[in-house]
């Protein structure tokens, strides 16, 4: 727990790391079994591009399995997520993607807090293979009390 604490601090959610020292959170590991559940949860994502999820699939931000029909279609290009997404695409292929997943729990429920795109390419690539029985362990942060 202490390694990926130190992995936050370097990274855009690096606030959650310094409120988990002072015991505002806490952080825990889990694990989610299925494609279809994570496909479901949201990401951070609140556009791709110029393409709003508001307007695009009625809700924002994007879940997991809404981001890449939306990096791939032709009116709302971000490329350089896209370009991530296929590289991360192409290492869990071959086995080598470091997946490093941090999930936020609020009375809202989950949300993906650090490691979007990883997820996004372990989903499609899960979706391509269609299989639903891959574990993918995550560290899920919550309040204490």
């Amino acid at each position: 727990m202490r390694s990926h604490l130190l992995y936050l601090l370097y990274t855009p959610v690096c606030q959650y790391a310094c409120s988990i020292t002072r015991g505002g959170y806490g952080l825990r590991r889990a694990v989610i079994n299925s494609i279809s559940y994570l496909g479901s949860l949201p990401t951070i994502f609140q556009n791709l591009g110029t393409a709003d999820a508001s307007t695009i699939v009625g809700h924002s931000p994007f879940l997991v399995k809404d981001v890449m029909p939306v990096l791939q279609g032709s009116n709302h290009p971000d490329d350089s997520a896209l370009l991530s997404i296929q590289q991360f695409m192409a290492m869990e292929a071959e086995g080598t993607l470091d997946l490093i997943v941090t999930l936020l729990k609020s009375d809202a429920g989950y949300v993906i807090l650090d490691g979007n795109k990883r997820v996004v390419a372990f989903y499609e690539q899960r979706k391509q293979q269609k299989s639903d029985g891959t574990a993918l362990p995550v560290f899920v942060i919550a309040g204490v009390g």
